[in-house]
């Protein structure tokens, strides 16, 4: 024998369906509570992210004023045996070897002083070098260390040679020369210019990385070049880069 309730529901299941939708209606708050911290952790990484969008576009029209900055200089004076691009690496001045340097030394030539110091106080007066001195920049500072994070601005020169045994008493290899050769345009830099030390590096790389196949004298000639790189990162507090960025527009 079987009863039914005024609902419909039979043996008095409503009751027990009642007491089910209450001890599952916690179920509901806590799936809501959860799409309220996903859509905030999504907010906030799209926050981060543009900040981050913001500092590259602002380090990216530094690094262009810098560019503009060196290719009229080397334009109007119409100086040979200098290259300045913008590459992905930041700014990058190559001067010819043949310019610097005599063959198989690594004393800078004394009508190659001039040019480097012109160089080397362009970049010490770019608003790039000198950013964190200017107060017009001091509160992204203080936001970035809050994240603990910082801007690095690096200079490096990297010394290359083309693929011709080296027979010089001076070095005992192409890598030691180059990387002479970059030392020498560092210690002249920061002597000429009072560039920070700290800012440099020096790198030697030998032959092993051409520009152009060592297939011709003329190939040759390009690939024996110092190359001076100048790039800004963002880094950790501690100096470790935090990404490579690439700000090439």
């Amino acid at each position: 024998m079987s009863w039914t309730s005024a609902n419909g529901n039979k043996n008095g299941n409503g009751h027990t369906s009642g007491r089910k939708a209450s001890r599952n209606a916690w179920l509901i708050t806590y799936a809501d509570m959860v799409t309220v911290l996903l859509t905030f952790f999504v907010m906030i990484f799209i926050y981060m992210k543009e900040a981050e969008n913001s500092i590259d576009r602002w380090i990216n029209h530094l690094l262009n004023q810098t560019y503009t900055e060196l290719t009229h200089y080397v334009n109007e004076n119409s100086i040979e045996g200098i290259e300045v691009d913008r590459v992905t690496k930041g700014i990058r001045i190559i001067l010819s070897s043949g310019v610097v340097f005599a063959p198989g030394f690594a004393d800078l030539k004394s009508n190659a002083l001039p040019v480097l110091s012109e160089v080397g106080a362009l970049i010490n007066n770019s608003t790039l070098v000198h950013i964190e001195e200017n107060p017009e920049y001091a509160e992204i500072f203080r936001n970035l260390r809050k994240q603990g994070r910082d801007l690095k601005v690096d200079i490096r020169v990297e010394g290359h040679t083309d693929s011709d045994p080296y027979y010089g008493r001076e070095f005992e290899s192409n890598w030691e020369l180059s990387a002479a050769r970059a030392l020498a345009v560092v210690k002249y830099m920061t002597a000429s210019t009072g560039l920070e030390e700290q800012k440099f590096s020096a790198l030697g790389y030998g032959e092993y990385r051409p520009i152009v196949p060592n297939t011709s004298e003329s190939n040759k000639q390009r690939n024996r070049r110092v190359e001076i790189y100048l790039d800004a990162n963002l880094v950790a507090t501690n100096g470790v880069s935090t990404r490579t960025a690439d700000r090439l527009n």
